[in-house]
């Protein structure tokens, strides 16, 4: 993913309209299990936004998310702008509902 990322800005740069989406299902143990997560340059800018989701506990994530959705660097586009903030926050929604729920919700959208 990493590298996935470095060859997409030397390409593209912060250009707009180059973006797209990632669901971020490393972040959760489908299981429910406690694991060491990945390196990644953006880890701990991140986590802070994050650090209050827990698995099967609902959670309003926009409002908590709106700085990353809305920040260009991450996605290429600010995700307010292009219509999609709602949609990906309804994804993470679905895959915090409880042990499973990443798995389901991949199955329902791909």
């Amino acid at each position: 993913l990493t590298q996935f990322l470095y060859r997409r800005f030397q390409k593209f740069g912060t250009e707009k309209g180059q973006g797209f989406i990632i669901l971020a299902c490393e972040l959760i143990d489908d299981n429910g299990k406690e694991f060491t997560l990945s390196p990644d340059p953006l880890l701990d800018a991140l986590a802070p936004y994050v650090a209050d989701f827990r698995l099967g506990e609902p959670c309003s994530t926009e409002s908590r998310l709106e700085p990353v959705l809305k920040n260009e660097a991450i996605f290429g586009v600010n995700l307010y702008d292009v219509g999609m903030a709602g949609s990906v926050c309804r994804y993470l929604e679905e895959m915090l509902a409880g042990p499973g729920a990443v798995r389901k919700t991949l199955e329902k959208y791909v």
